[in-house]
């Protein structure tokens, strides 16, 4: 899973969340074909850092695994209340589809405590 906060002039207050889906069958050939996709000397891909050229490769490179996607989007909202709003949405989306496991990058303690509040009670709720 990963976040993209608006851009004021361009689409204020919207969140996105984009989560990929990813079978325990396939997990570490996918898991791998992604980090070969780093540069040497490069601890992650981050979108807003490369290249048209690599931005282009790196999608043809996703768009080949055998793996699906999710996203969400919610906009009118101020701050954390769009990520909580999203990450129920998203959390019962993935109950829905019998998924297990949601992995997402730490944040502060505070932050992290609030995702998994809003992750663990959400099952039973409906959109």
């Amino acid at each position: 899973m990963d976040e993209s906060e608006s851009d004021p002039k361009t689409d204020p207050d919207t969140y996105i969340l984009a989560i990929t889906l990813v079978t325990a069958a396939v997990l570490e050939p996918v898991r791998e074909a992604m980090l070969s996709l780093r540069a040497p000397g490069q601890r992650k891909l981050y979108w807003h850092g490369e290249s048209a050229r690599r931005r282009a490769a790196i999608m043809d490179r996703i768009a080949s695994l055998p793996i699906r996607h999710l996203i969400v989007v919610r906009d009118g909202l101020p701050g954390e209340r769009r990520r909580r709003k999203c990450l129920t949405h998203v959390a019962w989306e993935l109950d829905q589809r019998g998924v297990t496991r949601l992995v997402v990058e730490s944040r502060e303690a505070k932050q992290n405590s609030r995702d998994l509040g809003a992750s663990a009670t959400c099952a039973q709720r409906t959109p």
